[in-house]
């Protein structure tokens, strides 16, 4: 079984760089539009057999358009959403960002409980990032040759994926990104996930 970890295509949010990880705001642009529109084009010829998304609008709206080219449904995973940045949403303000940055920072030192007043932490995110997936993939067990499309955020994928990951360090994650629209793809083998490409690129 292989696992497509995309992230949703451009929205205003992205646009306007303001913290937009809670309710039903910022919609894609029309940017944002032509890259679920390309994702789609790119996943059509591996066997996908269903999208899972985050619940925020640019997420859901990229995986309405996913999952209508490629003719499969698609479900709402809570897991999935970007993470709680508390105090922080709504705001524009630069110095969120740097404020952020050192909570990642923390993160990165072992930290696991820092987090901004109101947000998520690192062990938050793990709470309900890792024990999603298997269960998902029991869901489809007698389907080995099946894609799955999950779309969800850079920030939720950056510290998530390398807990599940067994060949992604967060180092590496956090080095290569993701950009809108594109995906991380996973191959589920023997009990175990393992990354084959990050944004196109092997991990080491």
């Amino acid at each position: 079984m292989r696992i497509f970890f995309a992230r949703h295509g451009q929205s205003e949010a992205n646009l306007l760089k303001v913290f937009s990880n809670r309710g039903w705001k910022h919609p894609l642009t029309a940017m944002g539009r032509q890259q679920a529109h390309e994702l789609a084009a790119r996943l059509r010829d591996r066997n996908v057999a269903a999208v899972f998304t985050s619940p925020l609008r640019r997420a859901v709206e990229s995986a309405q358009i996913v999952a209508e080219q490629l003719r499969v449904p698609f479900e709402i995973e809570p897991a999935l959403v970007e993470y709680d940045v508390g105090i922080l949403e709504d705001s524009q303000d630069p110095a969120g960002w740097q404020a952020l940055d050192e909570v990642e920072r923390l993160w990165a030192q072992g930290s696991l409980d820092a987090r901004l007043p109101g947000g998520e932490s690192y062990s938050d995110i793990r709470a309900r990032f890792v024990p999603f997936l298997r269960p998902l993939i029991e869901r489809f067990d007698d389907r080995a040759d099946a894609s799955l499309v999950l779309i969800g955020h850079g920030g939720t994928y950056r510290h998530g994926l390398p807990l599940v990951l067994d060949n992604v360090s967060r180092e590496f994650a956090s080095a290569c990104g993701l950009g809108n629209g594109n995906f991380v793809e996973t191959e589920w083998r023997d009990g175990s996930l393992r990354c084959v490409f990050w944004d196109g690129r092997a991990p080491a």
